[in-house]
């Protein structure tokens, strides 16, 4: 009996800690669709798109944490479970029903992180094509500017002082 509650136990943390991951990345797509926003605005908000990146930097090492803990603690109850799955089935069932749900958030992050990536990779194309027609017009102003001051020069005369 000790033993059964013990699974009951090791199951309940597997439950918690799913139900973490689900939250957390919940969290990241949340992130995701922000940062979609910044790359969409006509000016890129530099500060906020890295803040952004830390935080999903953040919860992907708690999602990392989460998931070897998961391992861990999953790979202790694994031979009990399966092996006596109907006396655990109504929380395996829950646990199938969780994983569902976390591969399902978990790729639609995947498909976030594509748009952004292939998003970031246009603003970025953007932003350099401005950098060179900023570029060229400080030429083009700087070579107006010195043609002007050569006009301006009044180069010296030859002048006849013969009267």
């Amino acid at each position: 009996m000790q033993n059964n509650h013990q699974e009951h136990n090791y199951l309940s943390v597997l439950k918690d800690s799913l139900l973490k991951k689900k939250k957390v990345l919940e969290n990241i797509s949340k992130l995701n669709l922000r940062q979609k926003d910044i790359l969409l605005a006509e000016k890129f908000d530099e500060m906020g798109f890295d803040v952004i990146y830390e935080e999903k930097g953040r919860f992907i090492a708690e999602i990392n944490l989460l998931d070897s803990g998961f391992e861990s603690v999953y790979d202790r109850v694994k031979k009990q479970i399966t092996g006596s799955s109907e006396l655990y089935k109504d929380e395996i069932r829950e646990l199938q029903t969780l994983i569902g749900d976390v591969t399902d958030i978990s790729m639609e992050v995947q498909v976030q992180e594509k748009r952004n990536h292939e998003l970031m990779n246009s603003k970025s194309k953007e932003m350099k094509k401005e950098v060179q027609t900023a570029r060229a017009t400080n030429k083009a102003a700087f070579g107006y500017y010195q043609s002007m001051n050569k006009l301006n020069i009044v180069d010296p005369q030859f002048m006849d002082r013969k009267k």
